[in-house]
């Protein structure tokens, strides 16, 4: 039992570890829920009112009332998918917290799809005329995304609806009447209604318990770094560094997503039910950052002792209580790494080994208490001018989230569109990136329109979707190319998969049930790989198909073709039509990163050249300054972005080795300069000569990031002339002391390949200390 009990628990943590807040999974749960009641309903509805049958003539032959049969059932299933589809739109991008907002949202959705709806049927039998209003349509739809920051981003969903309404008119083919537009406005505005009712009632409920389940993802993410910490003390000697590489990288993996937990939990701070109840957005930022960087302190010195010759008895005291520790049992680890210490102490191991277990022993005390502080949501004891402080300066986030989670290169791809060469067309027409989308795509829709119409004109409309899905979420042009390579193969299987699927469950209800399963779970799957969704929409595209009537293998191997044409057009425009260049969005997002960089650096600087109190006996580096954790938290967001910049290049595209880009130099830089900022904020004061060296290197490195021109004026004279020998000074100072000077050398020594703010043409991660 209790196995099995255990088996269970670390199955939670790898799934609550792998979707922070479970986020995803609710998402996918309200996909479901929403597009099954939404279809239901409607059907309901259109059945109950008969909104959508035309009158049957009394003296009409068979032929013809199956005629009228036939449309009124095309018309029922276009209406139902649009009901599903706002459905899937309430699910996803209706963000407004307050009721007041969802209503307005909710309620805006029908219009501009009935606009659009309307224009399509007068287009429906004119063919490339109605192919060129899809092309305006979706354009129109891109573009008025550039007034999010007016409006909202109801604008988005708004934006989408423009383009959903007239491709369902333009796909029916005739079957909605320009008299069904009263019919179908009914059906919509009760759609509506329904999510609005849901959106109201039943998702605050799946999102309630936010608050612990994040809780619950940090802690487990911090096992996963604990438990991969540990694997560094059982290392085999033969082929250590091979497997020391291996671990290394495991472990930087984890911290990695540890990171970016905690960042996704800053970003939402300015939500209340982000926060415990009592908890102030300062106060649950600085509990994150310092239960982070707690854990980071001890799998420094893990890390440290690893490669020590250790008794065996110490040895299995500190495997023990690592692996404790990882599992859950804090108060056993915290035992166990105390037995390690003491039997440290009676075997007189070195001075560094000794202190190195005493340090990791107070980090697992700390790192216990902020667990318990979490799970029973005690608030933190506030300090004497932290009400004042939040008062006069509430917390401001420096993460900025996209659709709850990290923007990946949202926030460069644009500042990349934006920032282009000053003979550029885009510049001369002063296009932001919002119209230069709205014309790649416009352009985009209207080829591959015109080629799937070429393959086969009644299933032309797939290419076009392909077009559209493979732009929505990229922000660069390999990543554009890229999904257009995933989405024939993810095709290319949930081709197989319907097929298997339709000829199983044929024309029944049950197919309802299989479309928002196979939706949910590609939503589920989105963050995860972009081939996933594209299956689960095939999936659901193949028992559309076997509910209209028009399923067949042919069709399927239409829907192949046309999707095939349609991604080789995305993968074109994205690179000939105002191409965003990857490097050009990977050379501003390290720029971002290096100016974060410099701005903490300047903060530690800041902090050890203010002036001491002569009244005050206290520490004058105990209390982290204002604005440290958010310099922190900026430089850390900066390194997600250049790191996703980096990863937007396919792993199976072959670059030169002159464009080829490694984000672990910066990784390794930013946990040293953050550790370095850390212990200089919590250490006793400092002597001059330390404080002095240690200020003139920062200082200098922070002049080499930014280049002569930008810092070029040094905080204070001394700083900036101090040439003293580091070691001279390290051997005249305290033993704590010596040790920043240790961790000054590795914060150099990591920085080393972090090139200045602005080099053209060097590969980042592969250039010296330049400038």
């Amino acid at each position: 039992m209790r196995a099995t009990q255990r088996r269970l628990r670390r199955f939670g943590h790898w799934v609550t570890g792998a979707d922070p807040g479970l986020g995803r999974l609710l998402t996918g749960l309200r996909v479901f829920v929403g597009m099954g009641v939404s279809m239901l309903s409607m059907y309901a509805f259109i059945e109950v009112t008969g909104v959508l049958q035309d009158a049957v003539p009394p003296h009409a032959s068979p032929a013809a009332r199956a005629l009228l049969e036939a449309q009124h059932y095309q018309a029922t299933v276009l209406a139902v998918t649009l009901g599903a589809l706002v459905g899937l739109l309430c699910a996803t991008q209706v963000p407004e917290e307050k009721p007041s907002g969802s209503l307005v949202t909710v309620l805006l959705i029908p219009v501009p799809a009935l606009v659009t709806l309307w224009l399509s049927i007068k287009l429906a039998h004119h063919h490339w005329w109605g192919l060129a209003g899809m092309a305006v349509a979706v354009a129109l739809g891109m573009w008025v995304r550039r007034f999010v920051s007016r409006w909202g981003t109801r604008v988005v969903t708004l934006g989408v609806m423009l383009f959903t309404g007239y491709f369902i008119g333009f796909m029916g083919g005739g079957h909605i009447t320009e008299g069904q537009i009263g019919g179908i406005a009914t059906v919509l505005w009760t759609a509506a209604g329904v999510n609005l009712v849901l959106k109201l009632t039943l998702y605050p409920l799946l999102a309630a318990g936010r608050t612990a389940r994040t809780s619950r993802t940090m802690t487990a993410r911090c096992h996963a770094v604990l438990a991969a910490a540990g694997d560094f003390l059982d290392l085999p000697a033969e082929h250590r560094a091979v497997r020391e590489a291996a671990a290394r990288a495991r472990l930087r993996q984890r911290l990695t997503r540890l990171n970016e937990t905690a960042l996704i939990i800053d970003g939402s701070l300015g939500t209340p039910a982000a926060r415990h109840p009592g908890w102030s957005a300062r106060q649950a930022h600085e509990h994150v950052l310092d239960m982070e960087l707690t854990v980071q302190r001890m799998v420094r010195h893990t890390v440290r002792l690893a490669g020590r010759p250790l008794p065996p008895s110490v040895h299995h005291a500190l495997r023990g209580g690592l692996d404790l520790l990882a599992h859950g049992d804090t108060l056993g680890g915290v035992r166990s790494l105390r037995e390690a210490a003491a039997d440290a102490e009676r075997e007189e191991l070195a001075d560094d080994i000794r202190q190195a277990l005493c340090h990791l022993c107070e980090a697992a005390c700390t790192w216990r208490g902020h667990l318990i502080l979490a799970r029973e949501g005690r608030c933190p004891a506030p300090g004497p001018d932290d009400a004042a402080a939040t008062a006069a300066d509430p917390y401001r986030s420096a993460v900025h989230l996209h659709g709850g989670g990290l923007p990946g290169t949202a926030v460069v791809g644009a500042a990349a569109a934006v920032q282009h060469p000053v003979r550029s067309m885009r510049r001369l027409l002063r296009m932001d990136a919002s119209a230069q989308l709205a014309v790649r795509l416009a352009v985009a829709v209207a080829v591959a329109g015109t080629l799937g119409t070429l393959l086969d004109q009644d299933h032309f409309h797939w290419a076009v979707v392909a077009v559209f899905v493979s732009f929505n979420g990229t922000n660069t042009s390999l990543e554009q190319f890229a999904k257009g390579v995933y989405r024939v193969f993810g095709t290319v299987t949930g081709v197989l998969l319907g097929a298997l699927l339709a000829d199983a469950i044929g024309r029944s209800a049950w197919s309802m049930l299989v479309v928002c399963a196979a939706m949910a779970t590609g939503i589920y799957l989105a963050k995860v790989h972009y081939l996933y969704t594209v299956t689960a929409v095939t999936v659901s595209v193949s028992q559309m198909y076997a509910q209209n009537g028009s399923y067949s293998h042919h069709a399927l191997e239409l829907r192949l073709a046309e999707s095939a044409v349609g991604a080789a057009v995305a993968m074109a425009a994205a690179l000939l039509i105002f191409p965003v260049a990857t490097h050009h969005a990977t050379r501003l997002a390290h720029d971002t990163y290096v100016r974060s960089l410099a701005d903490l650096l300047q903060g530690v600087t800041v902090a050890l050249l203010r002036p001491l109190d002569p009244a005050s006996s206290e520490s004058r580096n105990a209390p982290a300054p204002e604005g440290f954790g958010g310099h922190v938290r900026a430089l850390e967001h900066a390194l997600h972005q250049y790191t996703a910049a980096v990863r937007a290049r396919p792993w199976w595209l072959v670059l030169p080795r002159t464009a080829r880009h490694d984000p672990a130099p910066y990784e390794s830089a930013t946990h040293a300069v953050r550790a370095l900022a850390v212990s200089v904020h919590r250490s006793a004061p400092l002597e001059r000569p330390v404080r002095d060296e240690i200020a003139g290197a920062l200082v200098r490195e922070r002049i080499r990031l930014l280049r002569p021109d930008e810092g070029s004026h040094p905080l204070t004279p001394e700083a900036a002339t101090t040439t003293g020998a580091r070691q001279a000074v390290r051997a005249a100072s305290p033993a704590g002391q010596g040790e920043l000077l240790s961790q000054l050398d590795l914060v150099l020594d990591r920085m080393a390949p972090v090139g200045p703010a602005g080099a053209p043409g060097t590969p980042t991660g592969t250039g010296g200390k330049a400038g």
